[in-house]
């Protein structure tokens, strides 16, 4: 049991092994933190996408009103109590006292009410208790859970677990995929997100948005980007090895970074009501295919042209197409 007031990428970052170990060996982790409403405006989109991060790695995230303990419970005789947020902090100095008792730690539990609180979340009404608030998990899938939309999903660079981007730039990680970080941690990103991309050593990612503009997280390389171009992004792809990418533009341009060849671009043929919606890679990054609305697929390079969906009826446009 985690009291932390605060959160901050870069802390649970550390963490990241730790507690999906945690997860792996059925110890459930539970974290208590500040209410959503007791946060800044600026503040309540970064701290979403943490609570939504931790769900994920089966961190069960309860929501107190005026908390501001800093302590940690393990298992039932072992307590750290003092001055640090131990999910947000950094450099500055603090102090933290270990007791190994467990009348103590019982004492601490009675005080804090915690088996209240941890089996009102689980079995009651979703109200803490204590304070009276609401308990709504982030990562549950209840309304309103999300600040944006889920525009993109790719899997981690060894294929053990996946990325999830939203429009606002939010990024989740899940299984193995390790979070870097995101547009609301870093004051926001210039246009909507359309989608991330690991890099080759799963330690980071590229976020691509809208406006052509690329950002870098953890140890991925900026290798360039387009910028304003008249005509909105719609879908990146990183090479096979991870030291490149390819940017689709809604009027079929293609630009390439890093080790990514150019091999052809449907430019002309798609755009405007039919826009350009997918780009992806043949295996060995000798080709790609792009894939429009109206379910039009256009090969290069190396990427057979495998069939399409073009001239079926279709009852929605396609927005996303992926090989492997």
């Amino acid at each position: 049991m985690i009291y932390s007031p605060f959160i901050t990428e870069n802390r649970i970052g550390e963490l990241h092994t730790a507690l999906l170990s945690c997860a792996d060996r059925g110890v459930q982790v539970f974290v208590v933190t500040k209410t959503q409403g007791e946060r800044s405006k600026g503040e309540r989109a970064t701290y979403s996408d943490l609570l939504m991060t931790l769900e994920s790695w089966g961190v069960v995230v309860i929501p107190k009103k005026n908390m501001h303990e800093k302590l940690v419970f393990v298992d039932d005789d072992v307590i750290w109590s003092g001055s640090l947020n131990p999910l947000s902090y950094s450099y500055t100095q603090e102090i933290m006292e270990r007791r190994q008792s467990k009348p103590v730690s019982s004492d601490f539990q009675k005080t804090l009410r915690m088996g209240e609180l941890v089996a009102e979340y689980h079995d009651g009404p979703p109200h803490c208790p204590i304070c009276g608030n609401e308990l709504r998990p982030a990562g549950s899938g209840l309304s309103n859970s999300l600040n944006a939309p889920i525009v993109g999903m790719v899997p981690s660079a060894d294929g053990g677990g996946y990325f999830m981007v939203a429009s606002d730039g939010g990024v989740f990680a899940f299984g193995d995929a390790r979070l870097a970080g995101s547009c609301p941690g870093i004051g926001g990103c210039s246009g909507a997100a359309v989608a991330v991309m690991p890099d080759a050593s799963g330690n980071g990612y590229w976020l691509v948005t809208q406006s052509g503009n690329v950002y870098t997280f953890g140890d991925a390389p900026y290798y360039g980007a387009p910028g304003p171009q008249g005509v909105p992004v719609t879908s990146a792809e990183r090479t096979p090895d991870g030291r490149g990418y390819w940017i689709l533009f809604s009027n079929g341009a293609i630009s390439f970074f890093g080790d990514a060849g150019i091999f052809g671009m449907p430019l002309g043929r798609m755009g405007g009501l039919n826009p350009a919606t997918a780009i992806f890679a043949t295996s060995d990054g000798g080709g790609y295919w792009v894939a429009a609305a109206n379910g039009a697929v256009a090969n290069y390079g190396d990427a057979p042209s495998d069939g399409s969906m073009l001239g079926t009826r279709l009852n929605g446009s396609i927005i996303a197409a992926s090989g492997w």
